[in-house]
């Protein structure tokens, strides 16, 4: 089955309880290939229906390339994780091939969840996503401290 449509990636710059800032990506079987608007997209608004998804956020004046190389370098991981183990099943004899896989599966994997992690939005990042979004000076100085873990 072929799946085919729109729908966000690259999520990265998230202010928990706030938002997030994602690309809209045309995509053939979930794999992004060209970003089509990045989004601030509030926390939680994000629905799957069957295959499809719907959001309410903002969309940006332009693309956020840091949203648009997250979403590239997940997949990447992705595929690295799957493929890395069938490397080292295929090269078993060959002791040293076998163990760079293996590590390169694990480390894919390790960089996928740190992705995550690391997707957090600095103070600063925050700032100007508030002075974008136009919201209030008390909206911003509440994300300000949630994105400065205070």
């Amino acid at each position: 089955m072929i799946v085919y449509g729109s729908r966000l990636f690259g999520k990265v710059d998230h202010v928990p309880g706030h938002f997030h800032v994602a690309t809209k990506f045309y995509h053939l079987n979930f794999i992004p290939l060209v970003p089509d608007g990045s989004w601030v997209v509030l926390e939680g608004s994000v629905k799957s229906r069957g295959l499809g998804t719907s959001w309410q956020g903002v969309k940006l004046g332009k693309l956020h390339w840091a949203s648009v190389r997250m979403a590239w370098l997940r997949f990447g991981l992705v595929v690295l994780a799957i493929v890395a183990p069938f490397v080292a099943l295929a090269h078993a004899h060959v002791a040293a091939t076998a163990s760079l896989s293996v590590v390169a599966a694990v480390g894919a994997v390790a960089g996928l969840l740190a992705s995550y992690r690391l997707a957090r939005a600095h103070p600063e990042r925050a700032a100007a996503l508030c002075r974008e979004l136009n919201l209030s000076e008390d909206a911003a100085a509440q994300v300000r401290r949630v994105a400065s873990g205070r």
